[in-house]
C-alpha cells in the first residue's frame, strides 16, 4: 500500500513432498477508506518495509507446520506464505494511487498477487509441481475465493489443485445497529481498490450490487477449484467487528438480546455453509461450535478440534484424497450448538482473547485470526 516492494516467506520441500505445494494467502482484515488504510499503511498489513523483522515461524503453524506429529500429510511440503499487504483482499486493481496527508497509497493487490507467484515460479521448481493446495485465513480465506482462478493460471496445467478456506466465509447479512457493517465496507471496499473480481459474477449483479461479489455466498459458485471451507459457527471476529456484539469476548457480560443474535448468527452460518456444499459440486465443510476464528494455522485447532471424532486434519485429508467426489455430504462436518464440543481449545482461546484485547489496534487487525 506505501509503494514497498511485495514479499513472501518460503521453505523447501523435500522427500515426497519435494514436488507438492502449499500456497497460504495471509489475513488481516481490510481497509475501505483512506482513514482506515492510514492505519495500517505503515504495519506488515501494508509495507513490506520491516517483514524480514518478523518472527516468522508464527507463520508456519497447522496445516503451515513442518511438525509431523500435527501435520501429518503435508510437513515436508513446498510451503509459501504470500504478505498480505494491500488491504484490498489481493483483489485491488486502481491505476493510480491516491494522496491523503501527503502520502501515496496505492491499491493494487492484483497486480502484488501476480508478483509474488511469477516471482516464485520463476525462482524456484512450482512449475514442475504435482499438487497444490491454495490456502488461506480469515481475509486471506476470502481472497483465496475471489483469486482462486486467476491464481490456478499459475500453476502447471495437469497438477491437482484443491482450496483450503479458514474463516474466510464472510456472511452478506445485517447488525445489531440495524445496517449492515460488512455491506457498508465492503461497497466502500469496491470503490476505492476498483478490484478484479470474477467477471460472471459481476456481469449477473446490478451496477450499485457489484460489491456483492465480495461476499462468498455470491462468488463462490464461479471458483473452479474444489474448495474446503473451515469456519466456526461461533465466528468471534464476524460477531464482534461486523455484528457489533462488543460482549462476545466475555461472555458473561452479554445479555439475552446478545445471546439472541450469537444464536441467530450460528444459525445462518450453518446455512449459508451447508447452502454452499449443495450450490457447488465437491465443496467440503468443516463448521464446529469452537469459539474463534482461523483454525487450520494453529497446531492444537488443526490437529485436535474435532467432531464427531474428526480432526479438521483428518477431515480435510480424506475430503483431499477423494478424488472422485462422490458423495460431498460425506466430507461436510456440522457441529451441535455451544457448548457441546469437548474438543475446543477452551484454555488456549482464553488466553488468547485476553492477550488479543491488550494489544494494539493495528495488532489486533493482524492477529485477529490466530485467536
Amino acid at each position: 500500500m506505501d509503494g514497498s516492494a511485495p514479499a513472501y516467506y518460503i521453505r523447501n520441500g523435500y522427500g515426497d513432498g519435494a514436488h507438492n505445494w502449499i500456497i497460504h494467502l495471509h489475513g488481516g482484515a481490510w481497509c475501505y477508506d483512506l482513514h482506515s488504510c492510514s492505519k495500517r499503511r505503515s504495519t506488515i498489513l501494508g509495507s513490506t518495509k520491516r517483514s524480514l523483522d518478523e518472527d516468522i515461524g508464527g507463520f508456519f503453524h497447522g496445516v503451515l507446520s513442518n511438525q509431523p506429529e500435527v501435520n501429518p500429510h503435508f510437513y515436508n511440503w513446498n510451503t509459501a506464505v504470500l504478505i498480505y499487504c494491500d488491504g484490498g483482499l489481493f483483489s485491488g486493481n486502481r491505476e493510480k494511487p491516491l494522496v491523503g496527508k501527503g502520502k501515496r497509497y496505492f491499491f493494487q493487490g492484483r497486480k502484488i498477487l501476480k508478483s509474488q507467484l511469477d516471482n516464485i515460479r520463476e525462482t524456484t521448481d512450482m512449475p514442475q509441481g504435482r499438487q497444490f493446495i491454495l490456502s488461506g485465513t480469515s481475509a486471506g480465506g476470502l481472497s483465496l475465493i475471489l483469486q482462486a482462478n486467476y491464481i490456478k493460471r499459475f500453476l502447471p496445467s495437469q497438477a491437482k489443485v484443491r482450496g483450503l478456506v479458514d474463516a474466510g466465509y464472510f456472511l452478506d447479512q445485517g447488525s445489531i445497529f440495524n445496517t449492515s457493517i460488512s455491506n457498508v465496507q465492503f461497497k466502500a471496499l469496491y470503490s476505492l481498490h476498483r478490484p478484479t473480481l470474477s467477471r460472471t459474477c459481476v456481469e449477473n449483479q446490478p451496477a450499485g450490487k457489484r460489491f456483492k461479489c465480495l461476499f462468498p455466498q455470491e462468488t463462490m459458485k464461479y471458483v473452479k477449484i474444489p474448495l474446503f471451507l473451515v469456519n466456526s459457527l461461533y465466528d468471534h471476529w464476524q460477531l464482534s467487528y461486523l455484528e457489533g456484539v462488543s460482549c462476545v469476548y466475555d461472555d458473561t457480560k452479554c445479555g439475552q438480546s446478545q445471546h439472541d443474535v450469537i444464536l441467530g448468527f450460528r444459525n445462518k452460518m450453518y446455512s449459508a455453509l451447508n447452502k454452499a456444499s449443495q450450490e457447488k459440486n465437491g465443496t467440503g465443510v468443516f463448521a464446529n461450535s469452537c469459539f474463534g476464528h482461523g483454525q487450520v494455522i494453529l497446531d492444537y485447532t488443526w490437529s485436535k478440534a474435532q467432531i464427531d471424532k474428526k480432526s479438521i486434519a483428518e477431515a480435510f485429508y480424506d475430503w483431499y484424497k477423494d478424488d472422485q467426489m462422490t458423495s460431498s455430504r460425506e466430507h461436510v462436518h456440522a457441529d451441535c450448538k455451544l457448548p457441546c464440543n469437548g474438543s475446543c481449545p477452551t484454555v488456549l482461546a482464553n488466553r488468547c482473547v485476553k492477550n488479543f484485547m491488550k494489544a494494539s489496534p493495528e495488532r489486533r487487525k493482524r492477529n485477529a485470526e490466530l485467536c
